[in-house]
């Protein structure tokens, strides 16, 4: 994120923005600003809809900013510029809009008490038990802050099954969608924390070797998010991101050697049954569960299996070039590298099994082959990739 000297700001942003931003101040769009920490300010932005924005402020540089609006054209959107032409209003001979509203006036003689401040002594004045009564007034028929709550806390809600993870997770991703049933781009971020908040559940859950409950977080985490995408606008990653997340988490334990055996058949089970399911059909999770799959096979009975999902036709050419891959690699593991071998020859179309026989010859330094082979790959790619001829495979 880029450091902004609040006193040269106008060098490090876009004109158009700058421009844009002025517009918004002197219009009054910017609202209801309050310092609610040491150096942190929180705004409300009229625009199309309304919108908060944050900054924090330390030795005269904004070291942090950040604004609930779809906005991804440039670092900095012109409701985060609006705010910083209000804070340097005074510096830039402005007037202020009549109609900006501060949810507190300041005081004459010294400066107003922060929102965190305030917090912080209400926080200390009042008992345990009004405390208490507090949170079971408001959070129980909230559901964003009761699924905030429930998410924040997960260490003292533990032992639950699958089931119990897939039903809050639902609450969390139907509480955020509209009439509409649709989760809009600011509601999309706050399911990103809401889902962030189990993910480091889940990874307490691994590191205290309760590898169970981390697995069944992860996968309802995947499962339920890779259903949302289709209702969601995910523009800034904070649904996607969190799938990707928990994947590479069950990858981690995938690739662990020290897992128990039974964690090792949850694993296996689970990624061979979501393959065979198409649980993640039409994204790479769906190859990634297979390829779990590969990695974790060990028994006859598991190596007939795995192969038997290699042996199905896949819709699209990319999936099938990495069952090929992935058929090449159990091989390696079932059959040994020659009958491996005898395969690559067999799969020359594919341009990374290709590329393993190009190599293994230039190994055994039978640059005929080779460049033989190298030519063949570039002669089938410009028929059926235009445009995406390999040529660098020696």
């Amino acid at each position: 994120m880029m450091q902004i000297p609040i006193d040269e700001f106008e060098q490090y942003i876009d004109e158009t923005i700058l421009k844009r931003g002025l517009s918004y101040f002197e219009k009054g769009n910017i609202q209801e600003v309050e310092e609610i920490g040491d150096g942190e300010i929180e705004a409300l932005v009229e625009g199309t809809e309304t919108y908060t924005v944050r900054l924090k402020l330390k030795k005269g540089v904004i070291t942090r900013y950040d604004c609930d609006c779809p906005y991804d054209m440039g670092p900095v959107c012109k409701h985060v510029v609006g705010v910083i032409f209000y804070l340097q209003k005074s510096k830039l001979n402005l007037d202020e809009p009549s109609k900006i509203k501060r949810l507190s006036e300041p005081k004459k003689k010294g400066k107003s008490k922060s929102i965190k401040t305030q917090l912080k002594e209400i926080l200390e004045k009042a008992s345990h038990e009004e405390l208490k009564q507090f949170l079971m007034d408001n959070v129980l028929p909230n559901p964003s802050l009761r699924n905030l709550l429930l998410t924040s806390f997960p260490q003292y809600n533990q032992g639950k099954s699958k089931e119990h993870h897939l039903t809050q997770i639902k609450s969390i991703l139907r509480s955020e969608s509209g009439r509409d049933k649709f989760i809009d781009w600011s509601a999309a971020r706050r399911v990103g924390i809401a889902i962030g908040n189990l993910l480091d559940s889940a990874d307490q859950q691994i590191k205290l070797q309760k590898y169970t409950q981390g697995i069944y977080i992860y996968t309802a985490i995947m499962e339920q998010l890779t259903e949302a995408l289709q209702y969601s606008d995910d523009s800034n990653g904070d649904i996607g991101g969190n799938i990707d997340y928990a994947y590479q988490m069950l990858l981690d334990l995938t690739k662990n050697g020290n897992i128990p055996e039974k964690i090792r058949d949850l694993l296996f089970n689970y990624s061979s049954k979501a393959f065979k399911d198409r649980t993640f059909e039409g994204w790479d999770w769906h190859i990634n569960m297979l390829k779990m799959a590969v990695f974790l096979s060990k028994t006859k009975a598991e190596f007939e299996l795995v192969f038997s999902h290699l042996e199905k036709k896949q819709q699209y050419q990319y999936e099938q070039e990495q069952i090929e891959i992935l058929k090449y690699e159990l091989l390696i593991k079932t059959d040994g590298e020659k009958v491996a071998d005898e395969y690559l020859e067999k799969h020359l179309e594919n341009p990374v099994l290709r590329k393993q026989v190009i190599n293994k010859a230039i190994e055994k330094k039978d640059f005929r082959k080779a460049i033989q082979d190298t030519l063949n790959g570039i002669e089938y790619d410009r028929k059926e990739r235009p445009g995406l001829v390999r040529v660098g495979y020696i």
